[in-house]
C-alpha cells in the first residue's frame, strides 16, 4: 500500500465530513487598513456555498450570496471607528457552509488597524448645544437610543455596492472625517462622519440603496435620515432643512432624500455624512473614491 500523507487524511476526512464538492472557497482581506478607514472581505467560490458570515469587533455580520457570471460570492464592508478603535490586530472570523444542509467552517485572519493622525478644529455654537437645558434632557435620552438602534441595524440582503453615489453634485470638504472637535473650548471627541459644502436647500442623495429606518428633527443632528443597505451598512444625513422620505421608504442610490441645511449642533448650512459599518463610524470619503470599488482585487487570498 503506497505511502499516504498527512495531507491526503485531511482531505479525505473533510470529504467524509462535508461531502464530495466541487467548489474551491476562497478568502479575501485586507492586512492591514487605517483606523476610521472602510475595507472589503470577500468569499468566491466557483459553486454555490451557504450561510456566510463574518465576526468583526465582537459583531456577527450575515452575508448575501450573489451570483456573478459563473461564479458566486458573498461581500463585508468592515472598518474601526476613529472614536472606539485604538491601533493594533484584531481577528476577522470568516464563516460559510460549503455544502447545503452541511457544518459551518470558520476560519480566523488578522487584520492590522494602524493609527492615523487627525487634525484638531475648534468651533463656536449657540452655548445650548453644549450644555443643553434640562428640559431637553429626556428628548437626548431617547433620540440617543432611537439612533444607536439606527446604527445597529443588522439585515443579510446586500444592497449596498463597492462604490457609493455622491450625496451632493458637487462635492466640497469642509470638516474632515476624524477632526478632534473642541466646540466653544470644551473638546467633545471626534467627528464621526464628514461635513460637505451645501447651500440651503441643496439636494441630498442617497449614497446606496436600501430602507430608510429612521428620521427625524433631532436635537443634536437636526432633520436626520437613516439608512439600512444591509450587512450592517447605514448611512446617516444630518441637518437638512426638509426631510423628503418617510420611515419604511426603498430608496435607490442617488434618490433625494432631502435638502441641505443649518438644523441641529452647526455653525452654518452644510451636509453631515456618516457611514456606520456593524456601528463603527467610517470616513465616508473613502466609499466616494473612485478607486475604492476595484480595492477588492487588491486583496489577499487564501483557500478555505
Amino acid at each position: 500500500m503506497k505511502y499516504m500523507s498527512k495531507s491526503m487524511h485531511v482531505l479525505i476526512f473533510l470529504s467524509l465530513l462535508f461531502g464530495s464538492s466541487d467548489a474551491a472557497v476562497t478568502l479575501h482581506y485586507k492586512e492591514e487598513s487605517d483606523i476610521g478607514q472602510p475595507f472589503f472581505a470577500v468569499i468566491s467560490s466557483d459553486a454555490p456555498f451557504f450561510n456566510p458570515s463574518v465576526e468583526w469587533m465582537g459583531k456577527v455580520i450575515p452575508l448575501d450570496v450573489l451570483k456573478l457570471g459563473e461564479s458566486y460570492r458573498a461581500y463585508a464592508l468592515l472598518g474601526g471607528a476613529v472614536n472606539r478603535v485604538e491601533s493594533g490586530t484584531f481577528p476577522l472570523v470568516f464563516g460559510v457552509v460549503i455544502n447545503e444542509g452541511g457544518i459551518p467552517v470558520n476560519k480566523s485572519v488578522d487584520i492590522k488597524l494602524r493609527a492615523r493622525e487627525y487634525p484638531e478644529t475648534s468651533l463656536k455654537v449657540a452655548p445650548k448645544m453644549i450644555n443643553p437645558p434640562k428640559s431637553e434632557l429626556k428628548r437626548i435620552e431617547n433620540e440617543a437610543k432611537l439612533t444607536a438602534k439606527a446604527r445597529a441595524a443588522m439585515t443579510p440582503k446586500k444592497l449596498w455596492q463597492t462604490r457609493a453615489v455622491s450625496p451632493l453634485h458637487n462635492l466640497v470638504v469642509t470638516g474632515s472625517y476624524g477632526h478632534r472637535r473642541v466646540f466653544n473650548g470644551v473638546a467633545k471627541g471626534s467627528h464621526s462622519g464628514v461635513d460637505l459644502r451645501a447651500a440651503l436647500g441643496t439636494k441630498v442623495y442617497s449614497i446606496y440603496p436600501g430602507k430608510v429606518i429612521l428620521t427625524g428633527r433631532h436635537y443634536f443632528a437636526g432633520n436626520s435620515v437613516y439608512i439600512d443597505s444591509g450587512n450592517g451598512v447605514v448611512s446617516a444625513y444630518f441637518h437638512l432643512d426638509s426631510i423628503r422620505v418617510k420611515d419604511g421608504a426603498t430608496v435607490n442610490a442617488g434618490d433625494v432624500i432631502g435638502k441641505a441645511g443649518a438644523t441641529g449642533r452647526v455653525t452654518g448650512t452644510h451636509l453631515h455624512l456618516s457611514v456606520f459599518l456593524s456601528e463603527q463610524s467610517v470616513d465616508p470619503m473613502g466609499l466616494l473614491d473612485v478607486g475604492f470599488s476595484q480595492s477588492v482585487k487588491s486583496l489577499k487570498q487564501i483557500s478555505l
